[in-house]
């Protein structure tokens, strides 16, 4: 047994470190995959704003006269 060291001994496609670190291939996601948050807190604020129109006490006096008193 002995070890040749030159052309003869080449390795291929062989993991020579226990720990190494190999690249992983970087998936490319699209903005709003990336900031699920941000989005949240942006339609948060958007309903919030629609829910303050007047139209809203409109809608809550219609209701009120559906049912009467009964709210």
């Amino acid at each position: 047994m002995s070890i040749n060291i030159g052309n003869s001994n080449r390795i291929k496609k062989s993991i020579i470190a226990e720990n190494s670190k190999i690249p992983e291939k970087k998936e490319n996601r699209k903005w709003h995959e990336k900031h699920p948050i941000f989005i949240a807190v942006v339609a948060a604020v958007i309903s919030g704003i629609v829910l303050k129109f007047s139209v809203w006490d409109k809608m809550i006096q219609i209701i009120e006269h559906l049912f009467g008193d009964q709210l």
